[in-house]
């Protein structure tokens, strides 16, 4: 009985958790995508429903400038999160 108490432990559920996340996270961007700017920094605007290409790059542009704006994408962290991450230089 002692050997399963690891497996129902808090540090193996987080390490679980930890790994998950990271998959998850990984297979969120599309896969010819990255999360990163090429240039300037990365912002990124939580909860959009609905979020597409075309809908986040316009949430980009119309709240930080047009000419500030390289690029927007739809990011999926978690099942239920959505995150519109903005690149401006």
């Amino acid at each position: 009985m002692a050997k399963f108490s690891i497996i129902f432990s808090p540090f193996f559920f987080g390490l679980l958790l930890v790994i998950l996340l990271a998959f998850i996270t990984e297979g969120g961007v599309n896969a010819n995508e990255q999360l990163y700017c090429e240039t300037g920094r990365g912002i990124g605007y939580t909860n959009m429903a609905n979020c597409s290409k075309n809908s986040c790059q316009s949430y980009c542009q119309d709240t930080y400038g047009r000419s500030s704006v390289t690029s927007g994408r739809c990011f999926y962290p978690a099942p239920n999160a959505v995150v519109c991450f903005c690149c401006v230089s």
